[in-house]
C-alpha cells in the first residue's frame, strides 16, 4: 500500500521474447543495485504489448509496437542477422544481400518471431520467394544447425557456435528491427517504469552500439 501511494515500484513483472530475455534482459538485470526493484520476467508468448500488460506484467520489452495508448520508448536498433559457419563462403564478408539470401536454405523460427516477420515482410517488399526455409524450434537449434553447414541461420540472436554474423542488405539498407519498451501511462508507477525503460535504452546502446530516433 505505501509503495502504490508513493508511485513506487518494490517488484516489477517484466514481459519478453525469450531471445530478448536472453540477450538484453539478463545482461541488463545484472546491472541493478539493491535499491532497484526486484525483476521477474515472463516469456511474452507471442502476445501484444496490451495483452501482456493486462495479463500482469508491468513492463513490455521487444513486443509489438502496434499497441496503441500506451507508453513507449525505443531503446535501440538491433540487425536482423544472417549468420554462417567458417567453412561457408560468405564468412570473410560482412554482408549479404537478400536476394543472394533467399537462394540459400535458410534456418528460421515460426513465424510469429520478430526475426522471421521481419524477414518474410522483406521478402514480400522484393518480390522475392523464400522457398528454402526448415523452421527451428529455438535460435539455440538455428545456430546449431547453422554450425552443422544445414543452411544459414537468420535471427536476432547474439552469436553461437562461433558463427559468421553478416547484415542483410535490402533495397534500402540494412534489415533492422526497432526494440521497444513500453508500459501503461495509468500505471501507478509510470515514473518509474519511464526511469527503468531510460536505463535500459542506455544499457541497450552501449551495448549495441545504435540508437534509433526518439
Amino acid at each position: 500500500a505505501r509503495s502504490l501511494a508513493a508511485g513506487r515500484l518494490d517488484q516489477m513483472t517484466i514481459a519478453a521474447p525469450a531471445t530478448t530475455e536472453a540477450d538484453v534482459i539478463a545482461p541488463f538485470v545484472a546491472t541493478l543495485g539493491l535499491s532497484d526493484p526486484v525483476p521477474s520476467i515472463v516469456d511474452l508468448a507471442g502476445l501484444s504489448d496490451s495483452a501482456a500488460l493486462r495479463s500482469g506484467a508491468d513492463l513490455v520489452v521487444g513486443g509489438d509496437p502496434r499497441s496503441q495508448g500506451l507508453a513507449r520508448i525505443r531503446l535501440c536498433e538491433l540487425p536482423v542477422w544472417a549468420y554462417v559457419p567458417a567453412s561457408h563462403a560468405w564468412s570473410s564478408r560482412t554482408s549479404v544481400t537478400l536476394a543472394e539470401l533467399s537462394a540459400e536454405p535458410i534456418l528460421a523460427l515460426a513465424p510469429p518471431s520478430r526475426a522471421r516477420r521481419i524477414l518474410d515482410d522483406a521478402a514480400r517488399e522484393h518480390d522475392l520467394l523464400l522457398s528454402d526455409v526448415i523452421e527451428c524450434t529455438g535460435p539455440q537449434i538455428a545456430q546449431a544447425l547453422a554450425a552443422a553447414g544445414r543452411g544459414v541461420a537468420v535471427l536476432t540472436d547474439d552469436p553461437r557456435f562461433d558463427l559468421h554474423a553478416l547484415q542483410i542488405i535490402g533495397r534500402d539498407g540494412p534489415i533492422t528491427t526497432t526494440l521497444t519498451a513500453s508500459w501503461s501511462p495509468a500505471h501507478h508507477a509510470a515514473g518509474a517504469l519511464r526511469d527503468v525503460a531510460t536505463r535500459l535504452q542506455a544499457f541497450c546502446v552501449s551495448r549495441y552500439g545504435t540508437s534509433p530516433a526518439p
